[in-house]
């Protein structure tokens, strides 16, 4: 059954209702009602008018720049002050070039002039990609909400610049060792529980001291510190339990055991007993920290979560346990984003290789023959 609960700019409760039609292959727009139980009977009686082949209930028409508002006005909801900021900022991108024009008279061919209208305003491509995310999911937004579209974003513009390959190089326990001996002291435990349990960084500086374990030797990841408050994390995948290695967790004990009392009851708070803000942590403790311990410059806090996930997959671990550690929605993204290869595992592989080919070659009579593979 699909029907949304959604709350008008007058702040009314209402109830949209979508019905599907498999045989038109698309969701069909039925329209809003007071109350639960009249979407319901609504939605009852649309089903049935499908499932007897009648005619579609016509999809309402709305202009561009109303259905953007509407966007940012319903999405927005529930998202951190960072993204709906990022919203806002592409949409005047947005509303600039398609101006106040009927949704359904947007084509494909239109999105590919955006883009290089876009690409011409000096935005890097990563922005220029991002603009035309946030234009396929105001469209999306409009296929729920009932409205006429042409779906131009239903496939990839062919001029979107192209994604750069970024190389995952996971750090070495040496150099993970060194660079949380050359954090701060106050720190270096939740530089040390990042590198070794996978958290984003958010997830880090807003783990509590109920969210500790030290008995059992675990950490419950169940909110995140988004602008110095505590909040619900992204997914229900994010929430999981951790098991902490044993040197971290003599790390954490020794912090924790030191520690003293704070407003949210953080882990990980500033000397002062704050919420860590980000920008602030980079600049006054993860940068020089990267450069005492001798490490690359562009190394990022991101660049434990996947040390940690190439460790595990270093280890054998399985893709499952991956996602399941880390987080994430899909396997997938674990493995296309999130693991690196060790130098020593290239080493390892040849050697193991040159292990097999010495048992696969079975000389005859002493004599000796060239390297070959034996036959599948």
């Amino acid at each position: 059954m699909s029907i949304k609960k959604y709350k008008t700019k007058s702040g009314e409760i209402r109830w949209a209702v979508n019905v599907y039609d498999k045989h038109l292959r698309k969701t069909l727009w039925i329209g809003t009602f007071r109350t639960l139980e009249d979407a319901k009977l609504a939605f009852t009686e649309a089903d049935r008018r499908v499932r007897l082949g009648q005619l579609p209930v016509e999809r309402k028409e709305v202009l561009f720049s109303a259905l953007v508002d509407e966007w940012l006005e319903l999405q927005t909801v529930n998202l951190r002050s960072s993204t709906k900021a990022d919203y806002k900022y592409a949409s005047r991108y947005l509303k600039e070039y398609f101006g106040n024009v009927p949704a359904s008279s947007i084509e494909h061919s239109d999105v590919m002039r955006f883009v290089a209208w876009v690409s011409q305003k000096g935005l890097s491509d990563h922005y220029t990609r991002k603009m035309t995310t946030r234009l396929s999911q105001v469209f999306k937004f409009a296929e729920a909400m009932g409205y006429d579209t042409r779906r131009p974003c239903a496939q990839r513009a062919s001029n979107l610049p192209q994604q750069p390959e970024k190389k995952i190089r996971p750090l070495t326990a040496a150099e993970i060792r060194a660079l949380i001996e050359a954090t701060p002291p106050h720190y270096a435990a939740v530089v040390a529980v990042m590198a070794t349990c996978g958290l984003r960084r958010s997830e880090a500086f807003g783990i509590t001291r109920s969210s500790c374990d030290l008995e059992h030797g675990l950490i419950r990841v169940t909110h995140q510190l988004v602008d110095g408050q505590l909040a619900p994390l992204k997914t229900r995948r994010a929430r999981r339990v951790i098991p902490l290695p044993t040197s971290t967790l003599e790390l954490l004990v020794a912090h924790l055991s030191t520690l003293p009392p704070n407003d949210l009851d953080l882990a990980f708070p500033t000397e002062n007993g704050q919420p860590v803000r980000h920008e602030n942590f980079r600049r006054r403790v993860w940068k020089p920290a990267v450069e005492a311990a001798g490490l690359r410059s562009d190394l990022t806090l991101h660049d434990l979560r996947r040390t940690f996930a190439s460790a595990l997959a270093r280890q054998g671990r399985s893709a499952a346990f991956l996602q399941d550690v880390l987080g994430h929605q899909q396997a997938s993204t674990t493995l296309a984003h999130y693991i690196g290869v060790y130098d020593e595992e290239r080493t390892a592989a040849t050697r193991d290789m040159d292990d097999w080919l010495a048992r696969e070659i079975r000389p005859k009579r002493g004599r000796t023959y060239p390297c070959r593979l034996a036959s599948p």
